[in-house]
């Protein structure tokens, strides 16, 4: 499967002692039908939902202009306060099979969810987080929420469409019409994760 440039998408060095562990998640984007964007991320589990969201900010191509949420299953909010500094990634999500909702946006808000594929240990000289994989273009910030970015991916599908142009333009201008159909995470993630992700 396509990767990230080199797949990293490092913040600090770790070191990998006999309880380190990643947790593999499978990252989808709910309600652009019949588009299908989703990410396949490895996150070291110790890791606190604040560097979750970088990774996500970075794979999913948003700017990280709009407050932002955790919630469990069993409906547990944590997002822009002092508790996503500090819960750690395997404490909201201990086993493979366990979800979490990350919801970005307040007016026009976008829901993520996350499920856990596999727990396992780091691979030798492997840097975390990373990407492995993934398809489709992430949206265009503050494009009017999943039913505006639809129509307009819809727009940009159909050549004769009276909004065609306009969703060319649109898209050109955020550097994401090339991606329209991408199989791979989007270009230059790895390098904005680690602009994100504060150094250890």
């Amino acid at each position: 499967m396509s990767t990230c440039g080199d797949g990293s998408l490092r913040s600090g060095a770790a070191s990998y002692g006999d309880r380190v562990s990643v947790h593999q998640l499978g990252v989808t984007l709910h309600d652009v039908w019949p588009l299908r964007v989703w990410r396949r991320v490895h996150v070291l589990s110790s890791a606190p939902l604040t560097e979750v969201h970088r990774v996500i900010q970075a794979v999913m191509g948003w700017e990280d202009q709009q407050p932002h949420a955790f919630e469990t299953i069993w409906r547990q909010p944590y997002g822009d306060h002092v508790d996503a500094e500090t819960v750690a990634l395997t404490a909201v999500l201990p086993a493979v099979g366990d979800r979490l909702r990350y919801t970005y946006g307040v007016d026009d808000p976008w829901e993520h969810l996350f499920t856990v594929e596999n727990i396992y240990r780091p691979a030798p000289r492997t840097r975390y987080p990373r990407c492995s994989g993934g398809q489709g273009a992430g949206p265009v910030e503050d494009s009017g929420g999943p039913a505006a970015y639809t129509a307009l991916c819809q727009a940009l599908r159909t050549p004769h469409h009276p909004r065609h142009q306009q969703a060319r333009d649109r898209l050109r201008r955020t550097s994401k019409v090339s991606q329209s159909s991408a199989s791979t995470c989007p270009r230059g993630s790895a390098a904005r994760c680690r602009a994100r992700t504060p150094r250890g």
